[in-house]
C-alpha cells in the first residue's frame, strides 16, 4: 500500500516541476521583454564584447533631404510621364502639356455625361 501511494505522489511531484519550469521561463520571457521595452534602440547598438557603440549624429540636413528626395522624384515622375503621354504617345504640341486648359479638356472627355 505505501508503494501505491508513492507511485501517485510521483505524477504529481512530475507535474509540479514541469508547471514550475514553465512559471520560470514565463518569467524569464517577460523580463526579457521589459528589458527591451526599456533599452529601446540602446540594446540594439551593443556590440558583442558588452560595450555600446557610438552612433554617429547625422546632419539635419542630411534627414530632410532624404524626407523631400522621394516626394521630388514622384513629381518627376509625373511630370515625365504627362510629357511621354501627351507629346510622344498622344501626338500633340510639347507646350500644350503644361497648360491647365488641355488637362481640364480631356478631363470632361473622360468624365463627360
Amino acid at each position: 500500500m505505501v508503494e501505491q501511494e508513492q507511485k501517485t505522489v510521483k505524477p504529481e511531484q512530475k507535474s509540479t516541476a514541469h508547471e514550475k519550469q514553465e512559471m520560470q521561463d514565463k518569467q524569464g520571457r517577460q523580463e526579457n521583454q521589459g528589458e527591451q521595452k526599456v533599452q529601446g534602440k540602446q540594446k540594439a547598438d551593443k556590440k558583442s564584447d558588452g560595450t555600446q557603440k557610438q552612433r554617429k549624429r547625422v546632419h539635419p540636413g542630411i534627414k530632410w533631404g532624404k524626407r523631400l528626395l522621394v516626394p521630388t522624384l514622384c513629381l518627376i515622375a509625373l511630370m515625365a510621364g504627362l510629357y511621354v503621354g501627351y507629346v510622344v504617345i498622344g501626338a500633340g504640341d510639347a507646350g500644350d502639356v503644361w497648360k491647365m486648359s488641355t488637362w481640364k479638356h480631356v478631363f470632361d472627355l473622360i468624365f463627360a455625361d
